[in-house]
């Protein structure tokens, strides 16, 4: 699962090891099919709820299961 955490107007995250920030939504747009494309599931969050999910593995766990379930519902 890859966070995309947006941040004062950009998104960023880490793929495959590489930080990567987007400013337009033509960008996010490319970059979440690149994260489909490769077998992740992605999640647009703010910083509040990138931390608070960070601290709660059974958060995560969950989330993870619900985009599971929407990407098998595709």
């Amino acid at each position: 699962m890859i966070p995309l955490v947006e941040k004062a107007g950009v998104v960023g995250n880490y793929l495959v090891g590489h930080h990567t920030e987007v400013d337009t939504q033509d960008e996010l747009a490319k970059l979440k099919k690149t994260i489909e494309m490769m077998g992740y599931y992605w999640v647009h969050q703010n910083r509040d709820e990138f931390n608070e999910y960070k601290s709660d593995p059974k958060k995560v766990d969950a989330l993870f299961k619900h985009l599971m379930m929407e990407r098998l519902k595709e």
